[in-house]
């Protein structure tokens, strides 16, 4: 294959596309890391992260203390004894006692991973005593509530995406027919309103709709804590 063959092949619609996908690709990848480890950073300069760790190996241990037998047949002392080695253990396994830089990489590929804990029904320790051997009873894994909702917010994303094509469109037709009319700079005027975040949108029209204006219920759709999946 020739100089002018291999020129032609690099210069191919086809090819030229898959490189600039594969190129943006892991541009977007490289930012997302980043963008991650540097909310981590920052999120735990008051050690909120950390806390967050601690409240999970609490939840273990507390777990452990209630389902597991051993600990049960021991005595006070022995069992908080064992119980401090099972939460050192645990500090250790989680990353908890590493110096600031890689504690930060492990809690930033613990969000990658989609490794973000368990929590504890604490509501519903003192209804379920004749049930405290049941382990999936007491923790949820957070990974599966967010999967179990998951469809209800691509469904809501889906639907708001269609509904602002539908009425995007046409109004892009008229404002370019209507060039510097008022009805063009008010839109320009309200353009910075678009840096906003899609959340902080959702949480105004959630106040106008369901509580100034009542015309949206308030309630949510979730299902009950119980019914989540421990693994």
């Amino acid at each position: 294959m020739n100089g002018d063959s291999i020129a032609n092949l690099n210069s191919h619609p086809a090819l030229r596309l898959v490189k600039y996908l594969i190129t943006r690709a892991i541009t977007i990848s490289i930012t997302i890391v980043i963008g991650i480890f540097i909310t981590v950073v920052i999120a735990n300069k008051g050690g909120y992260i950390d806390a967050i760790v601690e409240e999970e190996i609490s939840n273990q241990v507390f777990e452990n203390w209630l389902s597991n037998q051993y600990y049960l047949s021991l005595t006070d002392e022995k069992r908080e004894q064992e119980l401090e080695k099972l939460r050192a253990g645990l500090s250790k396994e989680f990353g908890l006692t590493l110096a600031p830089f890689p504690k930060n990489l492990r809690y930033t590929l613990n969000v990658l991973t989609f490794q973000w804990g368990s929590v504890l029904n604490k509501q519903n320790i003192k209804l379920i005593k004749p049930r405290l051997r049941e382990r999936s009873f007491l923790q949820f894994r957070v990974t599966n509530i967010v999967l179990k909702n998951f469809p209800n917010t691509i469904l809501l994303i889906a639907s708001a995406n269609l509904l602002v094509f539908i009425l995007g469109l046409p109004l892009a037709l008229i404002l370019s027919r209507n060039y510097s009319n008022w009805i063009d700079r008010l839109f320009v005027i309200l353009s910075p309103i678009s840096s906003i975040p899609s959340w902080a949108h959702g949480i105004f029209l959630i106040i106008i709709f369901t509580s100034l204006i009542s015309h949206f219920p308030s309630v949510i759709i979730i299902s009950r804590v119980s019914r989540y999946p421990r693994s």
